[in-house]
């Protein structure tokens, strides 16, 4: 099987603008990518937090999503606004609820959970943390 997204980058955030124990909020400028895009950077933006809240000790991936309402445009152009809480912990995973908005456009509530894992034989500490620390900092502003 083979998937095709035809996107130049996989990174979804331009910049972390605001981050604490609870919230995280951040940006992304659109250039017409499909509207999975939005919901791939609400989900980017919350690893990042729970990357963030766990000193970047541990794997963190999309677990689920539960709902997304309304769904963004098809197609996204502008400036995209990420504004994400935290609702629940539980011993392996972070629910949140993201509120993400185009210019001009209603704002998409999307309501995520984040899972983690250990660093392991899958996911190296070695590499993925020095790397999750560096891109959080290179998009920080907090």
């Amino acid at each position: 099987m083979l998937i095709q997204s035809n996107l130049k980058k996989i990174l979804m955030l331009d910049t972390i603008f605001y981050c604490d124990d609870n919230t995280i909020s951040g940006k992304r400028q659109f250039q017409g990518e499909q509207r999975f895009c939005a919901i791939e950077a609400c989900a980017q933006i919350c690893a990042m937090h729970v990357r963030r809240r766990n000193v970047f000790n541990c794997h963190a991936f999309l677990l689920s999503i539960s709902s997304v309402k309304p769904l963004p445009p098809k197609r996204l152009n502008g400036m995209g606004q990420l504004f994400g809480r935290l609702k629940g912990i539980s011993q392996q995973a972070f629910s949140y609820d993201v509120k993400f908005q185009l210019e001009n456009t209603a704002p998409s509530q999307v309501k995520l959970t984040i899972g983690t894992k250990e660093y392991g034989e899958m996911f190296k500490q070695e590499k993925l943390r020095q790397h999750y620390q560096q891109l959080f900092s290179s998009l920080g502003h907090c």
